[in-house]
């Protein structure tokens, strides 16, 4: 079976111990082989004695794809020992010098190589036995000369070849493309696939003829009465080879390798060993091969600088040995006063960057000659940002206010929306779901944090307590568009819960939670120097209409106060009695492009302050904010502060109309006020206002 139809089976690389030693000196017995190939980082699984030879079973790394061949394994050998390894040595027999197919690559990305040659007048047959045996003894069953010659040079060299009976080729033109729509192709196993529009192909002419570097087609096949051939040796995109195993469910020899890089520089030196060996065991006229190699390789060059190799290592290693040490891999190595320079070798796809050298130097050197310490760490404490800071100053604020604070997964359930009756087109309804979350109540990324504080509170209500007051601060997640490749919005928020029950005191406190709970709210504003912000009446669909308000910042809502509504309450089932549980939420983020970055301390005055009550009937519809906004218009040197301290409704106040009481202060910097004076500023002001509003003072 040809490595493009061999299904692959395992992650190791079976090689023979007679096989290496005509690429390289083998001294040491098959077990210290073993021994050394592992300290050097390819784990020898096992080995196991077939016919007088030791095959080694070596588990590879997905980054070592160089290491999936004989000569791979070999070159290991030789950078650990520094001994040469012997590369095959073959000459080609005459040629036509005409190459009689044209081959064109449509897609250079997923194709950066394309390499072949077609041999007529060859005889299907048995492979000798020598070949044989390797094959089986790496684990491929022996099918006919040409098949098991591609294999060979596959294990030889680590690089997949394909053979195509060429009377079934009609075109005389190979085309590496994808296909414009999605088709169906029968592969070697006789099986037909689903050939979508981002999979590579190899055609003849408008005909697929192979699922390139996976599997071969059935139409093209190689067979017993197959004469002349057109062998293939190229070098396939890694991602591209592994989406497409993968959709296909199809993992042959040759997409393992070339799933893991392949070396572009050897696509035509295995093609010519292949040639070679298949003039020997089959005959045939070789044709001049055609190779389509569109972009000019340039080896990777990365600087590699002494200090830093010992510096990582522990070690101190001279410069010369760190040459030598870098060289063994193959890499061309020049000393320049500040750094090495390397070449990488085009078959080294795993070496990238400084790091991966390094790694090769203390690899080669042993690991076991680094004597083992612990490693240096600066310990710096880092300067805390302003965000920072103001989240640890609002933990302590409201610690210090009796609240306790609590840590959450950033997860929530989806129905705990539903719960707080968020409408739909609402932003909180743009979570991001959990791919393979743990339950479904953790399915989605939160995008509020009350509902976990309202778990919280369940939790600690139904087991007795009942006095709960938490917070927590954390960040939100907002889809943007995951699905697009857009990440999502993340919104630093700091969100609280107070539950207070007094019904078993002797004394009732008189204050109402609500209140109780804006005054945290608007001590933790004061803390952050927020400018600008004006409470109003919310609408918040899970808090109650009559007891609750929204803290804004021009036309932006940056947070909330509330009592939850009776519904939110009588769903969750606590019998909670007359007692309401207030919640807050504000954006921290919005506060701090709001606030100072540094408090501002006012003067005082050393003289005493009048103050002075007003009660006014004013239309139900006005509320305390808008009153304080016309008072602020009076303009008075001497008011310094103004204070709601009553608002009444119903009894014997009209219909349709509110009853609020204000306290004025009145101070003066320069001398203490007298009583005409104040009276006369205190007119002015009440006139204005009822002015103003249409207000009526209350007897």
């Amino acid at each position: 079976m040809p490595a493009w139809a061999g299904r692959y089976n395992g992650s190791a690389m079976l090689v023979s111990i007679e096989w290496l030693k005509e690429f390289i000196s083998i001294r040491q017995s098959p077990e210290e082989v073993a021994d050394l190939l592992t300290m050097a980082g390819l784990e020898v699984d096992s080995s196991e004695e077939v016919n007088g030879d030791t095959v080694l079973e070596i588990d590879l790394t997905p980054n070592r794809g160089d290491c999936l061949s004989v000569i791979g394994i070999a070159r290991e050998i030789s950078a650990v020992t520094g001994r040469k390894i012997r590369m095959p040595r073959f000459r080609l027999p005459s040629e036509d010098k005409r190459s009689w197919m044209k081959v064109s690559i449509d897609n250079r990305d997923l194709c950066p190589r394309y390499a072949g040659r077609i041999i007529k007048g060859v005889k299907i047959g048995e492979s000798p036995d020598w070949m044989k045996r390797r094959l089986e003894a790496s684990g491929i069953r022996p099918i006919n000369n040409i098949v098991d010659v591609t294999n060979y040079v596959m294990l030889e060299y680590g690089q997949p070849l394909h053979a195509f009976d060429l009377d079934r080729l009609k075109a005389g033109h190979i085309r590496v493309a994808t296909p414009s729509r999605t088709i169906r192709f029968k592969t070697l196993d006789g099986a037909e696939r689903k050939i979508t529009k981002d999979m590579l192909l190899i055609w003849d002419g408008d005909r697929p003829v192979a699922v390139a570097g996976v599997m071969g087609g059935l139409d093209s096949e190689v067979s017993d009465g197959t004469t002349s051939i057109f062998l293939e040796s190229a070098c396939f995109n890694p991602s591209s080879v592994r989406r497409t195993s993968s959709a296909l469910g199809l993992r042959t020899e040759s997409s393992f390798r070339f799933e893991r890089g392949i070396d572009i520089l050897g696509v035509d030196r295995a093609l010519d060993r292949a040639s070679f060996l298949i003039s020997e065991l089959a005959g045939g006229l070789l044709c001049k091969k055609v190779d389509v190699f569109p972009r000019k390789y340039r080896p990777r060059r990365i600087k590699v600088h002494v200090d830093r190799v010992n510096a990582l290592l522990g070690t101190n290693l001279s410069r010369t040995r760190i040459q030598d040490l870098i060289a063994r891999t193959g890499a061309f190595v020049e000393d320049f006063d500040e750094y090495l320079h390397v070449e990488v070798p085009s078959y080294r796809n795993d070496l990238e960057a400084e790091v991966d050298l390094i790694e090769e130097v203390a690899r080669l050197y042993g690991y076991h000659r680094i004597a083992p310490a612990a490693p240096e760490v600066k310990v710096e404490a880092a300067r805390p940002g302003r965000m920072r800071k103001t989240t640890v100053s609002a933990r302590h604020l409201l610690c210090s206010r009796g609240y306790t604070e609590v840590i959450n997964y950033s997860f929530m359930n989806p129905e705990a929306l539903d719960l707080l009756e968020i409408p739909e087109k609402d932003y909180r309804r743009r979570a991001i779901p959990i791919m393979n979350p743990l339950r479904q109540e953790e399915s989605l990324v939160r995008t509020t944090l009350i509902p976990s504080l309202i778990e919280n509170f369940v939790y600690n209500f139904n087991r007795g307590m009942r006095s709960i007051k938490l917070f927590e601060t954390a960040r939100v997640f907002i889809d943007k568009g995951v699905k697009n490749g857009r990440l999502p919005q993340e919104n630093n928020r700091i969100s609280g819960l107070y539950f207070d029950d007094s019904s078993h005191l002797l004394w009732d406190t008189g204050l109402d939670p609500y209140f109780h709970v804006k005054g945290d709210a608007d001590a933790l504003i004061q803390d952050m120097a927020v400018r600008d912000g004006v409470w109003e009446r919310s609408s918040e669909p899970f808090l109650h209409p009559g007891r609750s308000a929204d803290f804004r910042i021009g036309d932006e809502k940056a947070g909330v106060v509330g009592v939850l509504s009776p519904e939110v309450v009588r769903r969750l089932d606590l019998k909670t009695g007359d007692t309401p549980i207030v919640v807050f939420d504000f954006d921290l983020d919005m506060l701090m492009q709001h606030s100072s970055a540094a408090k501002i301390y006012e003067k005082f005055s050393r003289f005493p302050s009048v103050q002075r009550d007003i009660s006014i009937l004013v239309d139900a519809e006005k509320t305390a904010q808008d009153l304080l906004d016309t008072m602020r218009e009076f303009r008075s040197d001497l008011i310094s502060d103004i204070k709601v301290f009553d608002y009444y409704r119903g009894g014997n106040i009209p219909g349709g109309k509110a009853s609020l009481a204000f306290n004025i202060t009145y101070r003066s910097f320069e001398r203490t006020l007298s009583e005409e004076e104040v009276d006369s500023v205190h007119k002015d002001f009440v006139d204005f206002l009822l002015e103003k509003t249409g207000a009526v003072l209350r007897s």
